[in-house]
């Protein structure tokens, strides 16, 4: 994020304002300045709210604006409108503009904020601005869905940036076109942009990459290159969340690489370390789920149990409920628990990484037992066709154990009927025990 209410701009006009001192001008000048400062704190108290979400830093999602943030913004819009009416000759137009125009732009008003990055371009601004502008119009345009005017504008936005040694807007290049790459599913291409953006990072930008590029390796199947990169993870300066991330996904690829007793030591070394207890719950399950691979069955149902039980209506309870179904399914085929097990985790909300896996198992199992009672109804209708004397025999049996229902029913109604009719209360109640319980007694006798 830059800070577009620039020291030297403050100072410059702290000292018009002292040159025009004791003059009829210096109120227009106060107000002119409240303003300005005014408008710049909330635009960067509004987009530093945005940008304190937590995103992965190649996220497909939009941007999220909450409710405080938008006010602002539309407060904004407002005042930078105004700074532009009545103060359209002054040296803040520019900055009014970009505000305008990152405003809109936050707001996913997309038309209106390239206008104002074009009218921008319009006033002449110096070489940082004139890129700054530029970069937001490639944005707008990808948001817009023209794809190729932006992302030939990126790539002209880039070499200058490059040439120029501005490292911020390089990496905003990359940034934009490695996310239109990775929604397009285009992940070899993403690779591509995110190695050619690391020399361009800072230590801990690298660690974010390198993250990043660990998972587009694995969504080609390139197990060892992911395993590497997200090793490369922890030779820069990774923040926290992204090293407990990192360290999950380094022990998950090792056991995909099939790499299982390496992952089992990672596993079991972060569960050791209390600074990592906030993702407990998500280390005990691939842990289990690393059991299971192992073939250590029983362990592994100990541990699916101990998850469902210390973490209860979690997204990894219902997870651990559809490995513990599938031990069941494929181990013990035992297709009653496993069924148990799948109904029970798609009733829940498991991960989204096994929520289809979860809805599939469930289906099937379901249309599995729905099939199963159909065959047996016609087994026993066969049985019955070529068997009539069984279907006789059985029927009577079916009316008589009927009739002897119906007749336990109708006994049980009559006497709890009467029982009701002894202690139905009046309006005063039943002030005397002892008169109640001879009343009963006398009931029961009869």
């Amino acid at each position: 994020m830059r800070r577009y209410f620039s020291r030297i701009k403050v100072i410059s006009l702290i000292a018009a304002i002292s040159l025009f001192a004791g003059c009829s001008l210096w109120q227009n000048f106060t107000t002119f300045f409240n303003l300005y400062y005014n408008t710049s704190l909330l635009f960067e108290e509004a987009e530093s709210e945005i940008y304190l979400q937590k995103r992965d830093l190649f996220s497909t999602e939009p941007l999220i604006v909450s409710g405080a943030a938008n006010t602002k913004l539309v407060k904004v819009i407002e005042k930078s409108s105004k700074l532009l009416q009545f103060y359209s000759n002054s040296a803040y137009v520019e900055d009014a503009l970009m505000m305008l125009g990152k405003s809109f732009f936050y707001q996913k008003n997309y038309p209106k904020s390239r206008r104002k990055f074009e009218e921008l371009l319009g006033t002449n601004p110096n070489d940082d601005m004139r890129l700054e502008s530029e970069l937001w119009i490639a944005k707008c345009s990808m948001n817009l869905k023209e794809f190729t005017s932006g992302l030939t504008l990126l790539e002209r936005i880039r070499a200058e940036a490059i040439e120029d040694d501005d490292e911020r807007i390089t990496r905003e290049t990359y940034i934009e076109e490695i996310v239109y790459r990775i929604s397009q599913e285009d992940y070899s291409q993403a690779i591509q942009l995110a190695e050619q953006m690391i020399p361009y990072s800072n230590s801990e930008m690298k660690s974010s990459i390198y993250f990043e590029l660990g998972k587009l390796y694995a969504l080609i199947g390139d197990i060892e290159n992911a395993i590497s990169s997200y090793a490369n993870v922890f030779e820069y300066s990774p923040d926290f969340d992204l090293e407990i991330a990192a360290n999950i996904n380094y022990a998950k690829s090792l056991r995909d690489a099939d790499r299982d007793e390496e992952a089992l030591d990672v596993f079991r070394d972060i569960r050791s370390e209390d600074k990592f207890k906030e993702k407990y719950s998500e280390i005990d399950l691939e842990t289990a789920v690393t059991l299971e691979k192992l073939n250590r069955f029983d362990e592994a149902l100990e541990q699916f149990t101990m998850i469902d039980t210390t973490y209860k209506g979690t997204p990894v309870s219902a997870a651990s409920s559809y490995f513990k179904g599938r031990i069941y399914e494929y181990t013990s085929v035992n297709y009653d628990s496993a069924a148990f097990y799948y109904q029970k985790a798609s009733t829940s909300n498991p991960q989204k990484e096994y929520a289809q896996s979860v809805k599939e198992k469930n289906q099937i199992f379901t249309k599995y037992f729905s099939l199963r009672n159909q065959i047996n109804n016609y087994n026993r209708q066969l049985f019955y066709s070529e068997n009539p004397e069984v279907f006789v025999q059985d029927s009577i049996n079916y009316v008589q154990d009927s009739v002897k229902i119906l007749s336990d029913y109708l006994e049980k109604k009559e006497m709890l009927e009467i029982w009701s009719n002894v202690f139905k209360p009046d309006s005063n109640a039943i002030k005397d025990s002892l008169l109640a319980l001879d009343s009963l007694r006398i009931q029961d006798s009869l």
